[in-house]
């Protein structure tokens, strides 16, 4: 890897950064709908912790993510129906 390179994990995989030093990076993440189901159940566990648990967080912000798919869905097809 050298510097300007991007890099790509693939889902499921583990990985570790290491900055050795001061820089930007920038992040894309992305939940198939194969793991939507896989994603929604880890959250709802996620939701019974305590309150100052510092895993309570909804990092995959859910909830936003399946609003927006339905919203596009929902324009999608009534441009395909019209």
């Amino acid at each position: 890897q050298n510097v300007g390179e991007a890099v790509i994990i693939p889902a499921g995989c583990v990985y570790q950064i290491l900055n050795v030093r001061a820089n930007t990076r920038a992040v894309i993440d992305f939940l198939g709908p194969e793991s939507c189901l896989r994603a929604a159940e880890v959250m709802q566990r996620a939701r019974k912790l305590p309150e100052d648990h510092w895993r309570r967080e909804d990092r995959l912000l859910l909830n936003h993510l399946f609003r927006c798919s339905m919203y596009e869905t929902a324009e999608m097809l009534e441009k395909h129906l019209q």
